[in-house]
């Protein structure tokens, strides 16, 4: 029997359970939490042309409804849709539903405003081919939401399964249960493997929406805090629902300066906890001498220096400057940051000033600083230009610039880099047992690196061919330092997107 039939086939014998389920969530906090995080995406309005994927007993369509909107519900089994149909009724409501396959709609194009879906997208046979359908029948500025979890992801990650049977058992202890039960014969369980059930997600389908012509990608890769009772955190915690938004937009449209601004801030905001995190496991082992070394090395001259780093988020740079005899400034546009690293500055009894700024529009008096220092920053510039010329234009005469970064987002771009990358993960996978974990962020720059110029570049090749008109000259170039900087867990993972270093002079 075909993988579509199997579905289809268990979802009509569970449909009685699963519509039991829906009914204890409509009375419950769960309709308003949902509603408050879904109007948080595509605002406050009535009226809008929804479409609910994989309706079910049609959660999503009655709480959509009675908010005010046009709901079309559609699901592969006549049974859930008798029960969604039985759901509204009782709650007042009459949405449209409709049995068809999610992926092969039999819509026009441009049809829908919102297309909603919640822990269905793990079931898709052929994934590409329905993002792609759901692509077609949104309206220009449309927006998709998914909602789901790695569900399955512990069939290929014993840690993950030993802390899904832990937490199974405490669930057990506490509340009776694990599990709410499905009417229906245990035969009709599907056992076989679905397309996304190895996949790490969301990375997955940021990629993949983003090939397809999604833009303004938002990501949030926990909601629970939101939408959960406190069962299911218990129960389903290690494996949280995430949240993804993403727009059709029109095929040539281009990102504003003020939304990837906004993206590039709302990304560092919310990694400033887990980055600090790792900025600190750095200043009490040995890589804080490494890097020390990797920047001072680079500078001639003696003496306490005058130095600015340049996005310097929870401070490791500054700190590790200060702690070397330097006056040092920090500066970022990240306020979340800059409260790390003002505390972790008081941490290490060190004196560092710490600034609020756009880097790309430095606030200093020319000739100012003697050594300009940062890491993984230049990736994120949108006025190059501007950057490198103000960063000239502040440094003293044979003042020195040393930077760090990786081509961390060409794998979107070039087609090796890209294959490079999944032999990276494949690698990593195989000696430690799990996925590589690039960066721990609720938001997602993976859409907004399009807008970003040298996300698409080859550096540092990039860099020595540009840098001169800018005003500096090179000093040197080294193109991978992975094997200095890193420990060797973080070698195998980046080796994809080896850090280089680059050093010029003010000419």
């Amino acid at each position: 029997m075909e993988l579509i039939n199997k579905i289809k086939r268990e979802w009509e014998y569970h449909a009685n359970g699963y519509s039991n389920i829906i009914k204890d969530e409509l009375n419950s906090f769960r309709p308003q939490a949902w509603l408050n995080l879904i109007e948080e995406q595509i605002g406050y309005k009535k009226g809008l042309n929804i479409l609910d994927i994989g309706c079910g007993p049609g959660f999503f369509s009655i709480i959509f409804s009675k908010a005010g909107h046009n709901v079309v519900g559609i699901d592969c089994s006549e049974n859930m849709l008798e029960q969604a149909v039985l759901n509204a009724k009782e709650n007042g409501v009459n949405p449209k539903f409709i049995q068809m396959d999610s992926h092969n709609l039999e819509f026009e194009d441009n049809t829908f405003d919102l297309i909603i879906n919640r822990n269905v997208t793990w079931t898709l046979i052929e994934p590409v081919k329905a993002y792609k359908e759901w692509h077609r029948v949104l309206k220009p500025k449309g927006k998709l939401l998914i909602f789901d979890a790695n569900w399955f992801l512990d069939k290929y990650d014993e840690e993950l399964k030993i802390e899904n049977d832990r937490r199974r058992k405490l669930c057990i202890e506490e509340y009776g249960s694990a599990y709410k039960s499905f009417e229906g014969p245990e035969e009709y369980i599907v056992k076989d493997k679905f397309p996304l059930e190895d996949k790490i997600r969301p990375q997955w389908d940021e990629i993949t929406l983003s090939k397809i012509g999604f833009k303004n990608l938002l990501v949030e890769r926990n909601i629970i805090d939101r939408v959960w009772d406190e069962k299911e955190k218990l129960l389903y915690g290690a494996t949280p629902m995430f949240m993804i938004s993403a727009q059709k937009t029109d095929e040539n449209c281009d990102f504003s300066s003020e939304h990837i601004s906004d993206s590039i801030k709302k990304y560092w905001t919310n990694r400033s906890q887990t980055y600090s995190e790792q900025n600190n496991a750095e200043l009490q082992c040995n890589q804080n001498e490494i890097w020390t070394q990797a920047i001072l090395e680079n500078v001639d001259k003696k003496g306490c220096l005058k130095v600015l780093d340049i996005g310097c988020g929870p401070g490791e740079f500054s700190i590790l400057m200060a702690k070397a005899g330097h006056n040092v400034t920090g500066v970022d546009m990240t306020e979340a940051m800059l409260e790390k690293a003002r505390l972790n500055a008081q941490n290490y009894n060190v004196d560092v000033e710490f600034v609020s700024m756009d880097v790309q529009n430095l606030q200093f008096e020319d000739d100012t600083f003697d050594l300009i220092i940062s890491r993984n920053v230049t990736w994120n510039l949108q006025e190059i230009e501007n950057f490198f010329k103000g960063c000239r234009r502040i440094l003293k005469k044979d003042g020195r610039m040393v930077y760090f970064d990786a081509n961390w987002y060409l794998y979107l771009h070039d087609e090796q880099a890209r294959k490079d990358r999944e032999q990276a993960d494949i690698k990593y996978k195989k000696i430690y047992e799990k996925d590589p974990e690039y960066a721990v962020s609720n938001v997602s720059l993976t859409n907004v690196s399009y807008g970003l110029p040298l996300s698409k570049e080859k550096r540092p090749e990039w860099d020595r061919n540009n840098l001169s008109k800018f005003g500096f000259n090179i000093i040197r170039i080294d193109e991978n330092i992975n094997q200095r900087v890193f420990n060797e867990e973080e070698q195998v993972r980046y080796s994809a997107t080896p850090m280089f270093t680059v050093v010029v002079e003010k000419k």
